[in-house]
């Protein structure tokens, strides 16, 4: 395919997103978390660049799947938006693979908010974390969770990848 063996393997990581329909049937999955972004503005690019440097160390340590660090986009709304996002694949059978790629998530997380790019309330419990730098939103949400599910049937947040599988097993 390609003669560059690590250009191959960022190929065939990143580029099966071709249509929709092989997106979705397609889509990377596994031993892995991502960061998903609505939007492809000028600072969500800038933070998306940085989240893939900072994989770069991990790689090397052989800790997750070597994709280059990049990240990816498509577009949205007949083109009017986009989203970008960023995986950080791991294998189940290498040691520390799973903590590095939780470590990466929750640095990449912080970073996001500290750095004023975007706040990532995906993650469980990242509410009374972010919450208060964003207008209270961890007390406003609560209250209106209260009141469009009372039975609790939904989490606060969401689960991420690495905490669905936790839960699974």
């Amino acid at each position: 395919m390609v003669e560059d063996p690590e250009i191959e393997g960022i190929m065939l990581c990143q580029c099966i997103r071709i249509s929709a329909s092989i997106r979705e049937t397609s889509r990377a999955a596994g031993a892995m978390d991502s960061i998903p972004i609505m939007g492809q503005r000028d600072l969500t690019i800038k933070w998306a660049i940085g989240a893939g440097e900072a994989k770069k160390p991990l790689i090397k340590q052989g800790l997750i799947v070597d994709d280059g660090g990049v990240f990816f986009g498509w577009g949205v709304e007949h083109g009017h938006l986009g989203k970008t996002e960023i995986f950080c694949r791991f294998s189940p059978s290498v040691p520390g693979g799973e903590q590095a790629v939780e470590g990466w998530l929750n640095e990449q997380t912080a970073r996001a908010f500290d750095e004023h790019y975007f706040a990532n309330l995906y993650l469980e419990n990242q509410m009374d974390k972010f919450g208060p730098g964003l207008s209270n939103y961890h007390v406003w949400w609560r209250k209106l969770k209260a009141i469009i599910d009372p039975n609790n049937v939904t989490t606060e947040g969401h689960f991420s990848g690495l905490e669905r599988r936790r839960i699974a097993e």
